[in-house]
């Protein structure tokens, strides 16, 4: 994980999220589903922006 969330790139491939949240990317893309992640589709791939992930840890904890 960075030390710093400002270190993130502004959208995240789904791969991206799981590793910094150190889950499958399964679980990442049930999340986008339900609504839980805020998300972007670009074509047939999904991007997360930085502030949706920093959002998302904010309320699970």
């Amino acid at each position: 994980m960075k030390k710093n969330f400002n270190e993130l790139p502004l959208a995240l491939k789904v791969k991206e999220v799981s590793e910094e949240l150190q889950v499958g990317k399964g679980l990442v893309y049930r999340l986008i589903r339900s609504k839980k992640l805020r998300s972007i589709r670009v074509g047939n791939k999904y991007l997360v922006p930085r502030d949706a992930l920093v959002d998302f840890l904010n309320r699970s904890t």
